[in-house]
C-alpha cells in the first residue's frame, strides 16, 4: 500500500510513508490538479487536498458494529435494499410452509455493510421466529449467507408503521 486516503471535513488527506521533507508537495500545479479533481468528483464536498507523513499508515476501518451502526461509504443505500432482500430471500432453505410464512413476514428496514435490521409488523410476528420449528435457522442462515460471516449481525424490530412496510423478504 503505497497511500491512505482520509477524509477530515472538506480536505482530503493523503497519508503517505513518503517523507517529502520541507514544504507541502501540494503546493504546487500537482495540488491545483487534486483539489480541482477532488471536487469536481465529491460534488463539491472535498475543498482542500492535504499530505501528511506515516511510515507505517494503517486503513480506518469500522472494526466493530452496533445496533446504533451509522452509515459509512460502502454501506449499502436505499436503492439497494430491494436487490438486498432479494438476495436474501433467495437464500433462506428449504424450511415447512410455517417458518417460511413467518419469516416472510418481516422486512428490511435497514442495512449496512456489517449489519441488517428487519422490521416485524407485530409483537406477534417477531415473536414467531422464536416459536414456529425451522424458522430463526432460515433467517440465521440466509442471513449468514448474504453477509458470508459465521456470527450473523441483525436486529428484529417490531414496526408496524409504513417505514416497517419497505422491502419484504
Amino acid at each position: 500500500m503505497d497511500v491512505v486516503l482520509r477524509r477530515a471535513g472538506s480536505t482530503l488527506v493523503v497519508v503517505t510513508p513518503y517523507d517529502f521533507g520541507t514544504g507541502d508537495p501540494f503546493a504546487g500545479s500537482l495540488g491545483d490538479f487534486l483539489r480541482t479533481r477532488a471536487e469536481r468528483v465529491s460534488g463539491g464536498v472535498i475543498t482542500d487536498v492535504a499530505w501528511d507523513f506515516d511510515p507505517k499508515p494503517k486503513v480506518i476501518r469500522r472494526d466493530k458494529t452496533t445496533d446504533l451502526d451509522i452509515y459509512a461509504p460502502g454501506d449499502p443505500s436505499l436503492p439497494a435494499y430491494a436487490a438486498l432482500a432479494g438476495r436474501l430471500r433467495d437464500r433462506i432453505p428449504a424450511t415447512p410452509p410455517a417458518a417460511r410464512e413467518a419469516v416472510g413476514a418481516l422486512r428490511l428496514v435497514g442495512a449496512s455493510a456489517h449489519r441488517l435490521w428487519l422490521a416485524a409488523p407485530s409483537i406477534e410476528a417477531r415473536d414467531t421466529l422464536g416459536k414456529v420449528p425451522g424458522a430463526r435457522a432460515a433467517l440465521v442462515t440466509a442471513i449468514q449467507a448474504v453477509q458470508r460471516h459465521e456470527v450473523p449481525l441483525y436486529r428484529v424490530i417490531v414496526d408496524p408503521s409504513y417505514r416497517g412496510k419497505r422491502v419484504l423478504i
